[in-house]
């Protein structure tokens, strides 16, 4: 009892000796005192315990925490992060231990200090290692970091605790442009992208849902030729609530020409699809990802169904007007030549006379349809059709919506 009350008394004295000496130190030095306060205050903890500094140390993660603080730049392509670690002693108590955080990829390590000689933590006791900055590369959307606490002068009891993981998810997606080249043979959508050569060369893996809503606004409607038809598409912004969605599901796909096929025949599927593309570094594990494509169902128009749903979007009846230039038959496919003409017309669109330059391929200067593809040059709307218009293929619901919707906000 009388050797436990003088090993007491010392480290009474050596904690005021601390805080004295630590606090006219800072004064000299004009530097922040509240660290040496913290690593005082845990020493005082200690006092009237029996250290147990014969029994290994087991320092453990028990949880981690992270904020963005940075972002990649042109100088500087990395993403930086102030992670916190709390840490917790399940062996014999740490007395001025020389402790290290560090991490894979290249992390840095730095030295962990509570005390003015190292780290003390005593058995059973937490502390929250704070400040520690972590890296994570520009070119990727995401990945898993590995951090760790090491105690470098003494022996760890548990080794298989001393490390916890954290996942990195970042926005936007690095697989830029994902559209549809088009249509092969076999009746499967071929897939594309813009890219870093590189992602050519990593694992490809497709995920789908048949079970996700995006609001309309946030749909931006594309195409893609094969087959004779042209099949209209949407494409809209991927992000962490989507990418983290438990609705998607891998599916098998030809990996050598990045092509997809839902069902025998895209033509008469009558689900619609959801498809985003991942692409992961074989060497580290880092991945990117792409925004969403959305496949609706491919429904061709008659007369009469584009009437009626001509009608239903813009509230004009076209029907039995000049609109239709006298080609209505009701169980006749529309063409997206007149149902170009109809909604523009409608719609009282100014078409220039003007003979200019030639902006599809299939509309030739002399063509009637010529100052339609104006407009749909001078409204920034061409793009969307890419070099040919295919004004005599069947028209589409979708292609129909694009029309009206875009037409509309600008009419």
């Amino acid at each position: 009892m009388q050797k436990k009350n003088i090993k007491t008394l010392v480290y009474a004295l050596v904690a005021v000796f601390c805080l004295v000496g630590g606090i006219y130190y800072s004064i000299l030095k004009n530097t922040n005192t509240s660290f040496l306060k913290t690593s005082v205050l845990t020493i005082l903890k200690a006092v009237n315990q029996d250290l147990e500094t014969d029994v290994p140390p087991d320092l453990a993660i028990t949880d981690v925490s992270f904020e963005k603080i940075y972002d990649p730049t042109p100088s500087f392509n990395y993403y930086k992060y102030k992670v916190d670690l709390v840490v917790k002693n399940y062996g014999g108590t740490l007395v001025n231990a020389n402790v290290v955080v560090s991490g894979d990829h290249n992390q840095k390590a730095s030295f962990v200090k509570n005390t003015t000689k190292g780290f003390y933590l005593q058995k059973d006791g937490t502390y929250v290692i704070s400040g520690y900055e972590m890296l994570f590369d520009g070119d990727y959307n995401g990945g898993k970091i590995t951090l760790a606490v090491d105690v470098k002068d003494k022996t760890d009891s548990n080794l298989l605790n001393n490390s916890a993981s954290v996942d990195i998810l970042e926005l936007p997606p690095k697989i830029r442009d994902i559209s549809l080249s088009g249509i092969s043979d076999e009746k499967s959508f071929l897939i594309t992208f813009e890219n870093n050569p590189d992602v050519k060369n990593y694992d490809f893996d497709i995920f789908t849902t048949r079970q996700y809503s995006f609001p309309e606004d946030s749909l931006k409607y594309a195409e893609a030729y094969g087959l004779g038809r042209v099949y209209g598409y949407y494409r809209t912004q991927n992000n962490s609530d989507i990418i983290t969605s438990s609705n998607w599901q891998k599916i098998d796909f030809d990996k050598e020409n990045l092509s997809v096929k839902f069902t025998e025949d895209l033509f008469t599927d009558i689900d619609e699809h959801y498809l985003y593309l991942k692409a992961t570094n074989k060497e580290n594990g880092f991945y990117v990802f792409s925004n969403v494509v959305k496949f609706p169902r491919y429904t061709e128009l008659t007369y009469e169904e584009f009437v009626k749903d001509f009608t239903e979007y813009t509230g004009v009846d076209v029907a039995g007007t000049s609109v239709l230039y006298g080609n209505y038959l009701p169980k006749k496919t529309v063409t997206r030549g007149d149902v170009l003409r109809a909604v523009l017309d409608s719609y009282g669109m100014k078409l220039s006379k003007i003979i200019g330059e030639q902006y599809f391929e299939d509309i030739p200067l002399e063509n009637v349809l010529y100052p339609y593809s104006v407009s749909l040059h001078d409204n920034s709307l061409w793009k969307t059709f890419g070099h040919k218009l295919n004004p005599g293929l069947p028209a589409t619901v979708d292609y129909l919506k694009y029309l009206v919707y875009a037409y509309r906000e600008n009419s």
